[in-house]
Protein backbone atom coordinates (compact mmCIF):
# COMPACT_ATOMS: atom_id res chain seq x y z
CA UNK A 1 0.00 0.00 0.00
CA UNK A 2 1.30 4.02 -0.98
CA UNK A 3 1.44 5.85 1.80
CA UNK A 4 -0.54 8.79 0.96
CA UNK A 5 1.55 12.93 1.62
CA UNK A 6 -0.33 15.16 3.02
CA UNK A 7 0.67 18.88 3.41
CA UNK A 8 1.97 19.90 6.99
CA UNK A 9 1.08 22.68 9.66
CA UNK A 10 3.92 24.58 8.07
CA UNK A 11 3.60 24.04 4.81
CA UNK A 12 -0.16 25.63 5.27
CA UNK A 13 0.52 28.45 7.14
CA UNK A 14 3.41 29.56 4.76
CA UNK A 15 0.95 29.15 1.65
CA UNK A 16 -1.68 31.27 3.67
CA UNK A 17 0.74 34.11 4.98
CA UNK A 18 1.81 34.20 1.33
CA UNK A 19 -1.91 34.47 -0.52
CA UNK A 20 -2.59 37.21 2.66
CA UNK A 21 0.72 39.67 1.60
CA UNK A 22 -0.85 39.58 -2.43
CA UNK A 23 -3.79 40.30 -1.47
CA UNK A 24 -2.64 43.43 1.16
CA UNK A 25 -0.29 44.59 -2.15
CA UNK A 26 -3.10 44.03 -4.87
CA UNK A 27 -6.41 44.50 -3.15
CA UNK A 28 -6.04 48.96 -2.66
CA UNK A 29 -4.88 49.35 -6.42
CA UNK A 30 -8.09 47.32 -7.61
CA UNK A 31 -10.64 48.45 -5.21
CA UNK A 32 -9.73 52.25 -6.22
CA UNK A 33 -8.99 53.48 -2.54
CA UNK A 34 -6.23 55.16 -3.62
CA UNK A 35 -7.93 57.15 -6.14
CA UNK A 36 -10.43 57.90 -3.00
CA UNK A 37 -7.78 58.81 -0.80
CA UNK A 38 -6.04 61.21 -3.01
CA UNK A 39 -9.15 62.66 -4.15
CA UNK A 40 -9.92 63.77 -0.20
CA UNK A 41 -6.71 65.32 0.36
CA UNK A 42 -7.41 67.35 -3.20
CA UNK A 43 -10.43 68.93 -1.67
CA UNK A 44 -8.46 69.34 2.45
CA UNK A 45 -5.52 70.93 0.07
CA UNK A 46 -8.02 73.42 -1.38
CA UNK A 47 -9.53 74.03 1.46
CA UNK A 48 -6.36 75.03 3.37
CA UNK A 49 -4.80 77.08 0.29
CA UNK A 50 -8.26 78.88 0.93
CA UNK A 51 -8.02 79.59 4.76
CA UNK A 52 -4.36 80.70 3.77
CA UNK A 53 -6.05 83.25 1.22
CA UNK A 54 -8.78 84.35 3.96
CA UNK A 55 -5.40 85.67 6.24
CA UNK A 56 -4.01 87.08 3.01
CA UNK A 57 -6.92 89.30 2.30
CA UNK A 58 -7.63 90.02 6.16
CA UNK A 59 -3.58 91.76 5.42
CA UNK A 60 -4.04 92.80 1.79
CA UNK A 61 -7.70 93.97 1.55
CA UNK A 62 -8.57 91.77 -1.23
CA UNK A 63 -7.33 88.48 -3.18
CA UNK A 64 -4.11 88.24 -5.62
CA UNK A 65 -5.46 89.59 -8.69
CA UNK A 66 -3.53 87.29 -11.06
CA UNK A 67 -4.33 83.71 -11.47
CA UNK A 68 -2.76 80.38 -12.93
CA UNK A 69 -1.08 78.35 -10.76
CA UNK A 70 -0.84 78.13 -6.92
CA UNK A 71 3.19 78.42 -7.26
CA UNK A 72 2.60 81.80 -9.44
CA UNK A 73 0.34 83.38 -5.98
CA UNK A 74 2.74 84.33 -3.11
CA UNK A 75 1.29 82.96 0.11
CA UNK A 76 3.61 80.77 1.81
CA UNK A 77 3.81 82.98 4.52
CA UNK A 78 -0.14 82.39 5.30
CA UNK A 79 0.62 78.79 5.24
CA UNK A 80 2.57 76.29 7.88
CA UNK A 81 4.20 74.57 5.28
CA UNK A 82 4.85 75.52 1.97
CA UNK A 83 2.00 75.31 -1.03
CA UNK A 84 0.03 71.60 -1.17
CA UNK A 85 0.65 70.30 -4.28
CA UNK A 86 -1.27 67.75 -6.24
CA UNK A 87 -0.61 64.32 -4.43
CA UNK A 88 -0.06 62.53 -7.81
CA UNK A 89 2.33 65.38 -8.86
CA UNK A 90 1.63 65.25 -12.44
CA UNK A 91 -1.98 65.66 -12.96
CA UNK A 92 -2.25 69.32 -14.33
CA UNK A 93 -5.61 71.85 -14.74
CA UNK A 94 -6.66 73.55 -17.70
CA UNK A 95 -9.08 76.29 -17.82
CA UNK A 96 -9.74 77.55 -21.23
CA UNK A 97 -8.40 80.94 -21.29
CA UNK A 98 -6.05 80.73 -18.37
CA UNK A 99 -3.98 77.70 -20.11
CA UNK A 100 -2.71 74.71 -18.55
CA UNK A 101 -1.32 74.65 -14.50
CA UNK A 102 2.30 73.16 -14.14
CA UNK A 103 1.96 69.49 -13.41
CA UNK A 104 1.02 68.77 -9.67
CA UNK A 105 -0.55 72.13 -9.08
CA UNK A 106 -3.73 73.43 -8.64
CA UNK A 107 -5.41 76.58 -10.58
CA UNK A 108 -6.28 79.92 -8.61
CA UNK A 109 -8.50 82.13 -10.42
CA UNK A 110 -9.46 85.90 -9.26
CA UNK A 111 -13.00 86.66 -9.16
CA UNK A 112 -14.93 89.93 -9.36
CA UNK A 113 -17.20 90.31 -6.06
CA UNK A 114 -19.36 93.44 -5.31
CA UNK A 115 -18.15 95.43 -8.27
CA UNK A 116 -13.88 94.59 -7.15
CA UNK A 117 -11.32 92.82 -8.89
CA UNK A 118 -10.05 90.29 -6.72
CA UNK A 119 -12.90 90.21 -4.04
CA UNK A 120 -13.15 86.58 -4.69
CA UNK A 121 -11.38 83.40 -5.83
CA UNK A 122 -12.33 80.18 -7.25
CA UNK A 123 -9.55 77.24 -6.58
CA UNK A 124 -9.50 74.49 -9.34
CA UNK A 125 -8.46 71.24 -8.42
CA UNK A 126 -8.85 68.05 -11.36
CA UNK A 127 -10.04 64.88 -9.56
CA UNK A 128 -10.36 60.82 -10.40
CA UNK A 129 -13.85 59.65 -8.69
CA UNK A 130 -17.15 61.27 -9.85
CA UNK A 131 -18.10 61.67 -5.97
CA UNK A 132 -15.31 64.09 -5.39
CA UNK A 133 -16.54 66.31 -8.29
CA UNK A 134 -18.78 69.22 -8.08
CA UNK A 135 -18.30 70.39 -11.59
CA UNK A 136 -18.26 68.68 -14.90
CA UNK A 137 -15.86 71.13 -17.03
CA UNK A 138 -17.26 70.22 -20.87
CA UNK A 139 -13.87 71.71 -23.60
CA UNK A 140 -14.35 75.18 -24.48
CA UNK A 141 -17.47 75.77 -23.30
CA UNK A 142 -18.71 78.28 -20.90
CA UNK A 143 -21.33 78.65 -18.38
CA UNK A 144 -22.68 75.98 -15.55
CA UNK A 145 -20.00 73.20 -17.28
CA UNK A 146 -17.43 75.57 -18.62
CA UNK A 147 -14.54 77.10 -17.70
CA UNK A 148 -14.33 79.53 -14.98
CA UNK A 149 -13.04 83.30 -16.86
CA UNK A 150 -10.76 85.11 -14.39
CA UNK A 151 -12.94 88.71 -13.12
CA UNK A 152 -16.07 86.67 -13.46
CA UNK A 153 -18.79 87.92 -10.68
CA UNK A 154 -18.36 86.05 -7.78
CA UNK A 155 -21.89 85.30 -7.50
CA UNK A 156 -21.90 83.66 -11.53
CA UNK A 157 -19.70 81.05 -10.16
CA UNK A 158 -20.85 80.22 -6.98
CA UNK A 159 -24.42 79.79 -8.19
CA UNK A 160 -23.03 77.71 -11.32
CA UNK A 161 -21.43 74.99 -9.55
CA UNK A 162 -24.22 72.39 -9.14
CA UNK A 163 -25.96 70.37 -6.10
CA UNK A 164 -25.65 66.82 -7.68
CA UNK A 165 -26.63 63.97 -6.01
CA UNK A 166 -24.12 62.29 -8.21
CA UNK A 167 -22.08 63.35 -11.03
CA UNK A 168 -21.95 60.56 -13.20
CA UNK A 169 -22.63 59.00 -17.02
CA UNK A 170 -25.97 59.51 -18.49
CA UNK A 171 -27.10 61.61 -15.54
CA UNK A 172 -30.74 63.17 -16.72
CA UNK A 173 -29.58 66.48 -14.80
CA UNK A 174 -27.44 68.31 -17.59
CA UNK A 175 -25.14 70.16 -15.17
CA UNK A 176 -24.46 66.74 -13.48
CA UNK A 177 -23.84 64.61 -16.73
CA UNK A 178 -20.46 63.00 -17.27
CA UNK A 179 -18.71 62.40 -20.61
CA UNK A 180 -15.79 60.27 -19.82
CA UNK A 181 -14.60 60.48 -23.68
CA UNK A 182 -14.28 64.50 -23.49
CA UNK A 183 -15.09 65.87 -19.81
CA UNK A 184 -13.48 66.37 -17.39
CA UNK A 185 -14.10 66.16 -13.48
CA UNK A 186 -13.03 69.11 -11.39
CA UNK A 187 -13.50 69.88 -7.65
CA UNK A 188 -13.89 74.00 -7.39
CA UNK A 189 -13.40 76.15 -4.15
CA UNK A 190 -15.44 79.25 -4.05
CA UNK A 191 -14.43 81.94 -1.96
Amino acid sequence: MKKVRWFTLVEMLIVIVIIGILIAVFAPKLTGTQSTARDTGRKANLQTVGAALIKYQLDEGNYPTSGGSLSNIWIDEYLDYKTPTDPQNTRTVSNCNMGETDPGQYMYVPLKKNGLNGGGFALIASVEEPWAANRVMSPNEWGPRGCIEAETDYWTIAKAIPTCDKIRENNPEPNCNFDPSTDTLRHVYVQ
